[in-house]
């Protein structure tokens, strides 16, 4: 290849690739994953803690990542509140605490059992709806009805999880 051919090549590589400000949007996070389950996963947590200073999202979405591991989906879909919620000790986002990230896990994963996250929020959609209000209603109310007991020990009476399932219509 010449140098001329090569320099093109790499210019639409540049071009292609070069996401500006993509060092500062947690969708760069997410691009590190191979897998769909994986980019899900991800794509949900850091979109669930993606409020607040950029550099504090990143910084806590690294953390609750640190402890997913490498196969973030498989983390989840496995997640038991008593055995792994410990892991997530010492994580505060804002107001967020880390028992509150749990639960958010211990959803997440109860949502997996659906197939998947889309496939959880496709259940409450109704393909003639104008808009996904309805759904994302449907989506918030039918995670806030997972048994949060074995996050919280008890039935909360306000769960800080429930500051990631705001409702359209609320």
């Amino acid at each position: 290849m010449s140098q001329q051919g090569l320099k093109d090549r790499l210019d639409q590589l540049y071009q292609r690739y070069n996401c500006v400000n993509a060092a500062t949007d947690p969708i760069e996070i997410v691009r590190r994953y191979t897998t769909r389950s994986d980019r899900e996963v991800v794509g949900f947590v850091a979109a669930s803690l993606a409020f607040g200073r950029v550099a504090s999202v990143l910084h806590s979405i690294e953390r609750v990542l640190h402890v997913l591991g490498s196969s973030p989906a498989e983390f989840v879909s496995r997640f038991e509140p008593a055995r792994d919620a410990g892991q997530l000790s010492g994580i505060v986002h804002r107001w967020t605490r880390s028992v509150d990230l749990a639960a958010l896990l211990w959803i997440t994963r109860v949502m997996l059992e659906h197939g998947s996250i889309e496939a959880f929020f496709l259940e409450g959609a109704d393909s003639g709806a104008a808009d996904v209000g309805q759904a994302l209603d449907s989506f918030s109310a039918r995670a806030m009805k997972v048994d949060l007991r074995p996050v919280y020990g008890r039935v909360p009476r306000r769960p800080g999880v429930q500051y990631f399932f705001p409702k359209p219509s609320a």
